[in-house]
């Protein structure tokens, strides 16, 4: 299901499904709650994406994010050996629910209290309107 108008909630931009893979997590039960559904949504002030709890989501400030790059097309099981949240060989995180389109988002990360030192941490995820996410968020889209 994806929404793209102002709801009740202020998103922006929402869109939430169980990711295909989740049959397989009957083997191992006691982890199926952590991905049961998957969501993206785009607030005025946040931006939300990862799987049904919140130890399996990612929120950020929009303020912090640094550049968004569309992404036709994310191979979960070559690209990223599996689905699920991931690193790949660059430390990047994924949030792979499907293969198929989705974002790359920088995010910086204050790693100092006060601020002055910053980094910046990569994220990739799957989402159906990338290149409507890119122009909510007000990017490019092409890195």
């Amino acid at each position: 299901m994806t929404e793209t108008a102002n709801n009740e909630n202020g998103a922006l931009y929402e869109e939430s499904y169980t990711p295909p893979f989740l049959p397989v997590l009957i083997i191992a039960f006691p982890i199926m709650p952590f991905f049961w559904k998957y969501q993206v949504k785009v607030t005025d002030k946040k931006l939300c994406f990862g799987y049904s709890m919140s130890l399996s989501q990612k929120e950020m400030d929009r303020s912090d994010i640094q550049s968004v790059e569309v992404v036709e097309n994310i191979d979960g099981l070559l690209e990223w050996t599996g689905w699920g949240i991931r690193k790949n060989l660059k430390w990047e995180t994924g949030y792979i629910a499907k293969n198929g389109p989705g974002l790359k988002v920088a995010c910086r990360r204050n790693s100092a209290s006060n601020g002055s030192d910053s980094k910046t941490d990569i994220y990739v995820f799957n989402c159906d309107e990338p290149a409507e996410v890119c122009e909510i968020l007000g990017f490019s889209g092409s890195g």
